[in-house]
Order: C-alpha cells, then structure tokens, then sequence
C-alpha cells in the first residue's frame, strides 16, 4: 500500500494503536481516528492476543473507514504488548508514526498537530486527559464522530488535567 506524504517534512503516516480485549475502547479510538481534519496515514492495531470480539470490531472498521487498518495480531502469552508493537512498527509502511494506548482518543486535529510540530530525527510526546467515569461511560462512537470530545462542556470540570484540554486549543 502506498501513502502520500503530508506536511512540510512530506512524512508518510502510521498510527500504532496497542490494545488488548477492550473493543469498546478501541471502537472510540477508531471513531476518533475516523475524523481527522489530517488525511493520507493508515492505521496499525497492535493487539496483545485479544479475542474475536475485537477482532469483529477491528474488521468491522476495515470495511468502512478512510484509511487502512491492519490487525497486527499475536497470541495472548501474556502481558507483551512491546512485542506486538514491535511488530506493527516492522509491518508499518509509514516513516513517521504516532502511538495510541487503545483507550487514547484523538481530537480532530490530534495528527496534524503532531505532523506540524515534527522533526527530522526527533520525537513528540504527547499525553493524556483522564475523563470522568459517567461521562466516559456514556460516550459512544457517534458522540466522538460529532466531536463531543473537541467541544467545551461540563465535563471539562472533572478532568484530571484540565489545563491540557486548554493548552491544546491555542493555535
């Protein structure tokens, strides 16, 4: 498969997400993924030996995303999750990539934030928001699709690093 380079630097884009049998985390990773302002990257699931109902999540994605996905799949032996992202890296046809924990979800502008901001021969640490339990419980995947999580709300209030969701507003 062939990716067209984007950005200033022309980088050719994976996305690494490591999961093991969460696919109600993963299906809100991949409705995150699933509206970047940031097209042209494919997408490598790194899972540590998970069962066929993340699997079905996974192929379900496949068939309808605008990106490739590959199921980078080993047995659960476990905890390898270094392993298996080993090799989604090996199988990965991009030169730059980006990891997600499989319960990390993106903001529209997630990838071409880290696309603008990269280096040659350098790299970017990113981090996390916590959300709050009811919220993150009521969440589905067409409530990241219309941007729930890029949207201002009350659920702002509960976060466990609030000035987070703000620096990452600013220009």
């Amino acid at each position: 498969m062939t990716l067209r380079p984007v950005g200033r630097l022309g980088l050719r884009l994976s996305v690494i997400v490591t999961t093991y049998n969460q696919p109600r985390a993963l299906t809100l990773v991949l409705a995150g993924l699933g509206r970047q302002s940031l097209g042209d990257f494919e997408v490598l699931i790194a899972d540590d030996g998970s069962g066929p109902e993340t699997a079905a999540v996974i192929a379900g994605h496949s068939a309808r995303a605008p990106f490739p996905i590959r199921h980078v799949w080993h047995p659960d032996e476990g905890f390898r999750k270094c392993a298996v992202s080993n090799q989604a890296i090996q199988e990965a046809a991009g030169d730059y990539l980006i990891f997600f924990d499989g319960d990390c979800i993106p903001t529209r502008r997630c990838l071409e934030i880290h696309v603008r901001s990269a280096r040659r021969d350098g790299y970017l640490a990113g981090g996390a928001v916590s959300l709050p339990r009811r919220f993150g419980e009521r969440l589905t995947p067409e409530l990241v699709s219309r941007g729930a999580l890029d949207r201002v709300g009350t659920w702002w209030r509960e976060v466990n690093k609030p000035q987070r969701l703000v620096v990452s507003r600013i220009p």
